[in-house]
């Protein structure tokens, strides 16, 4: 599991002042795979990292910290 990925994605939603269910309605998934997301239970797909990124309003590699 990427515990990164995990990380970075709870502290982008809390930063924006997003709960799990909002963003889940935002990319169109449950907030329960938000919830595994950011346990690191599970990863979104590609596309999924892509609308992630979007309306957290980062670059897709900030949510796997390989920019700063």
């Amino acid at each position: 599991m990427n515990i990164l990925f995990a990380e970075t994605l709870r502290k982008l939603r809390e930063e924006r002042g997003l709960s799990q269910t909002q963003l889940g309605q935002q990319v169109f998934v449950n907030h329960s795979t938000i919830a595994r997301w950011e346990s690191g239970e599970r990863l979104p797909d590609a596309m999924m990292v892509l609308r992630l990124a979007g309306c957290l309003g980062v670059d897709s590699n900030t949510l796997f910290r390989l920019t700063a």
